[in-house]
């Protein structure tokens, strides 16, 4: 088909169902809300947005997709009986998921095992910008009136049916993380792990052109090297370094997810994750390019989700950069509202979820992104230099640290600087 992207639901589909609209396809009665009370959905094809959430505040602080991923969305739609469910794109780069950005559609990528334990005729489908528009004429809204919640109909049948016939042909890779420990010198603490990670896959080449991807992400991948050597060296810490270079970031975050359900060692002897992603540009001070706005100065560095979970980590982070780099550090990034909402976009997300704290070092967004022209020459090696000291130093504290580090803020806190 041309019309969506299969998301979920693995197994081939022929139906044929009458749409539903469920607004924003969430159920929270712990916050009074529930899209789908006044219809039923029982062997229909379930309609909702694919990002928005409705603007309910709850203790003072406002639903985010951190608390309603979604995935809550399908689970949702299967609970009440669905037989599929239609997401309409509703704004870009939603929920930090890559791959809905553009409108084109594209093969989807997924772990074979978990393709084996979805595997079911309950498909779950993102449609396309045109499909997009076209319900929602149907529902009399335009893609600009959705940003306004006000102005979205309540759950009401569309009055239409869908056909949807989905028949796939796979194709199976096989590529792995690449893992490394270094054992810690305290008996007591050796068992729990300081994890650095950055990912070393980039995008395929394509139409004969290259992506080297020499900032996303030989920059981490080589950063991570460079301090896993400098623990090598010298008096070793208390606890235990471990070091992934995760396959299939871009495709999905798909090599940390696979750690965190077959971890090597126990996920709960991981005491932080400090994941390093995209960390080898710097702004020139004359750039005007516009794409490059919120490309990082050389003192400057974004840290994202260092106190979604862990205040002392942050305090801890802050305190090493004073006393070691002392970089402008830059929290933009780490806030709930920004567009990018890259807390969700890179593998440390896997690890927070498990409620392991994270910090995220990253160098910020620039013209070459995701290009053929994200080349070697463009790289500022000493800030990489730089940036790879205050890791190694963050790293060296918490591992050596009398107590394991605290874990005192929600699984779905949203502290935003």
């Amino acid at each position: 088909g041309t019309d969506f992207i299969v998301f979920g639901g693995t197994g081939p589909v022929n139906l044929e169902a009458e749409l539903i609209f469920v607004r924003f396809g969430v159920t929270l009665p712990e916050w009074g809300y529930d899209d789908y009370a006044h219809v039923g959905v029982k062997g229909k094809l379930a309609v909702a947005l694919l990002g928005g959430l409705p603007p309910l505040v709850r203790d003072g602080r406002a639903l985010t997709a951190q608390d309603y991923p979604i995935q809550r969305k399908i689970e949702a739609a299967r609970a009440r009986g669905a037989a599929g469910l239609l997401l309409l794109r509703d704004m870009p780069g939603v929920g930090g998921m890559r791959g809905f950005r553009g409108a084109g559609l594209a093969p989807r990528i997924s772990i074979a095992e978990e393709d084996a334990q979805l595997a079911s005729s309950f498909p779950v489908l993102v449609a396309d910008t045109r499909l997009t528009e076209d319900v929602l004429s149907a529902l009399g809204l335009t893609p600009e009136r959705l940003a306004t919640p006000s102005e979205i109909p309540a759950s009401k049948p569309l009055g239409l049916t869908a056909s949807v016939r989905i028949a796939f042909e796979t194709h199976r890779q096989q590529t792995a993380n690449v893992i490394g420990i270094l054992d810690g010198t305290d008996p007591e603490r050796r068992n729990e792990y300081i994890l650095l990670s950055a990912h070393y896959d980039h995008l395929q080449t394509r139409d004969g052109q290259i992506y080297n991807g020499a900032d996303d992400n030989a920059s981490g991948t080589a950063t991570v090297l460079e301090i896993a050597q400098a623990f090598t060296i010298g008096e070793r810490p208390k606890r235990s370094i471990l070091v992934i270079f995760h396959t299939a970031e871009e495709v999905g975050l798909l090599g940390s997810k696979y750690f965190v359900t077959h971890p090597t060692v126990p996920l709960n002897a991981i005491v932080a994750n400090l994941n390093v992603d995209m960390v080898g540009r710097a702004r020139a001070p004359n750039d005007a390019n516009p794409a490059n706005r919120e490309l990082s100065d050389a003192n400057t560095l974004y840290l994202i989700g260092s106190d979604k979970l862990s205040r002392e980590l942050h305090e801890l982070s802050e305190q090493t950069n004073h006393d070691t780099e002392r970089f402008n550090l830059d929290y933009r990034y780490n806030r709930e509202d920004h567009p990018q909402r890259l807390y969700y976009r890179s593998d440390h997300y896997n690890y927070a979820q498990r409620g392991i704290p994270v910090i995220f070092y990253f160098t910020g967004l620039h013209e070459d992104y995701h290009r053929p022209t994200d080349d070697t020459e463009k790289l500022d090696f000493e800030k990489m230099a730089r940036i790879g000291r205050l890791i190694f130093a963050t790293a060296w504290r918490i591992a050596n640290l009398e107590h394991r580090l605290r874990v005192d803020q929600p699984r779905n806190g949203t502290r935003t600087h």
